[in-house]
């Protein structure tokens, strides 16, 4: 316990003097004090891939150029509209997971306007902080956030919804996952099938995104 407490100090000691020096160090100390509790009952190895998984979040890839990734007000419109009208437990399938939204090849999955203006849980948006992205970071010399979606049959049925509105995929998108909702943008790569039309029922449609209820 004496050698817990000593590392505890040791890194609020840290924290201080890098703050006094302005050399920040909020992103070590986390990762310090994992450490000092878990130093006492784990191996070096667990201590490495608890520093690696948190330090690839924290740090993240390089900031990315924000000037082709904005929203537009349309699109925030109509999930805001979904977050005002969606039962609180519904859930929402959208074609929106990537950034920029135009993307054409190197998804960055980071785009969590759906869920975050709209409110509710989406069956596949973005995966870039799953645990299975992180745990993939640097696989095939990509970072976490370049990483593919993590459930490749639910991602590819989501992805035929919109590009080719089969019925029988929406129903199975309703039956197998319990979608509730579509939220089609036609800036996401693939399109939008008009054939949903033919399983949804229209309840939106602002700019580029159009939304439907299913039955």
């Amino acid at each position: 316990r004496a050698a817990l407490i000593a590392a505890v100090l040791a890194a609020l000691g840290l924290l201080a003097w890098r703050l006094a020096t302005g050399r920040y160090a909020w992103r070590a100390v986390p990762v310090a004090l994992v450490a000092a509790v878990l130093g006492g009952s784990v191996g070096g190895q667990v201590q490495a891939q608890v520093r690696a998984n948190f330090r690839a979040v924290v740090d993240g890839p390089p900031a990315p150029n924000w000037s082709n990734r904005a929203v537009y007000a349309a699109e925030a419109t109509a999930a805001l509209w979904l977050d005002a009208h969606a039962g609180k437990n519904d859930i929402v399938a959208t074609n929106v997971h990537c950034q920029p939204i135009t993307w054409t090849s190197g998804c960055d999955a980071r785009a969590f306007w759906v869920a975050g203006l709209g409110g509710r849980r989406t069956l596949v948006e973005s995966w870039a902080y799953t645990d299975q992205a992180v745990a993939a970071d640097g696989g095939n010399g990509l970072r976490f956030n370049m990483q593919p979606a993590p459930y490749p049959e639910r991602f590819n049925l989501n992805e035929a919804v919109f590009a080719a509105g089969d019925p029988a995929d929406v129903a199975d998108l309703r039956n197998r996952y319990h979608v509730r909702w579509l939220l089609a943008d036609s800036r996401a790569p693939g399109g939008v099938s008009p054939r949903l039309a033919q399983s949804g029922q229209l309840r939106y449609t602002a700019g580029p995104v159009t939304i439907y209820e299913l039955p």
